[in-house]
């Protein structure tokens, strides 16, 4: 489980990866290897909810592969 202030990693290389919250708006977005989503939007804490989450990448054998889920923060 994520504690407060974790930063969610990012698995793969050449990847891009949103996340979205409740009402459809993207608070977080990237393409850098080694980063993740801190639960800030524009530098505020995010409120208490669930977001969620795409991730898209290509796999060994050059295939894009499109993962999706949800995360709960908790304040």
């Amino acid at each position: 489980m994520l504690q407060r202030n974790d930063v969610l990693p990012e698995y793969v290389l050449r990847s891009r990866e949103d996340f979205f919250n409740r009402w459809g708006n993207l608070v977080f977005y990237s393409t850098k290897y080694g980063e993740g989503w801190n639960g800030k939007y524009k530098g505020t804490d995010q409120d208490a909810g669930v977001f969620v989450w795409i991730l898209e990448f290509i796999d060994s054998n050059d295939k894009k592969v499109v993962e999706r889920g949800t995360i709960a923060v908790i304040r």
